[in-house]
């Protein structure tokens, strides 16, 4: 689950260092202050620039936009990470997932090619559609993202990985603007049931949020198991990776929520 708090708790801690020098205790001076006699195993930090490549330990303004990126793309950044706009272990794990999960090629650094491609996947951060600024709740579904935003008065509280239909003309999700008119925590699909009423064939789509015909958002326990992989896919609906953010979201989303599914 990724709750869009991140970002203030960096603020945070850097209005809580603002105070600790009006009080006269410099928390720059403090990291920096030199090992007291006899101490010779304090870790050292090698900070390199963030001109590019970027790797592990740069540090600097494009480090801070690329992390922006990854959270805008649902990629969980450690608050520590975007406070200094470092590279490390979070931003280094976002690299090797949006890799994954867009099926590009795996890179260990970022050069100047592979921060456009991510820049142009982004696109405009905090930037939705009009129709899921409103009031209220609404589930907006991100099929260039391959994410769900869990949005409520125009606030992204949760944003969650997901995969949508296979791309065959026969069962890619269809984009438009619909409503939960239905909700079942233990829903099972007979699509691949021959016939229809053999039951051995069930295939589970728990914490289910029915907006479209048979079409659901729902956690996907094979898609949980295996990720994103070419190829793979629903029937049409919206697969959730996360049990926790599936759970969260039928929890907490009503009947009758818009579901605005569309492509960024």
């Amino acid at each position: 689950m990724q709750i869009k708090s991140g970002w203030a708790a960096a603020a945070g801690l850097a209005t809580l260092m603002v105070v600790s020098l009006c009080s006269g205790v410099s928390a720059v001076s403090a990291a920096n202050a030199k090992p007291k006699a006899g101490n010779t195993h304090q870790a050292t930090t090698v900070t390199r620039s963030d001109s590019y490549p970027l790797r592990m330990n740069s540090q600097g303004p494009n480090v801070r936009k690329l992390q922006q990126q990854f959270s805008w793309l649902g990629f969980e950044i450690d608050w520590k990470e975007q406070l200094t706009g470092r590279v490390g272990e979070s931003t280094v794990k976002a690299l090797r997932e949006v890799a994954t999960k867009y099926f590009w090629n795996p890179q260990s650094r970022v050069d100047g090619s592979l921060a456009r491609r991510i820049r142009l996947m982004a696109g405009t951060i905090d930037k939705l559609p009009a129709a899921c600024m409103g009031a209220g709740i609404h589930i907006c579904a991100d099929k260039t993202h391959k994410l769900v935003r869990w949005v409520e008065d125009g606030k992204v509280k949760l944003s969650t990985h997901v995969r949508f239909g296979v791309v065959d003309g026969a069962h890619d999700t269809p984009e438009g603007s619909y409503n939960v008119y239905y909700k079942s925590r233990d829903a099972v699909s007979r699509i691949n049931c021959t016939p229809k009423s053999y039951d051995g064939c069930l295939a589970p789509m728990p914490f289910a949020l029915f907006f479209n015909g048979d079409i659901a958002v729902h956690f996907s326990p094979t898609f949980n198991a295996y990720g994103y992989y070419p190829g793979g896919g629903s029937h049409g609906c919206v697969n959730v990776r996360s049990q926790e953010d599936a759970i969260w979201m039928f929890d907490n989303t009503p009947q009758g929520t818009p579901v605005i599914v569309y492509s960024s």
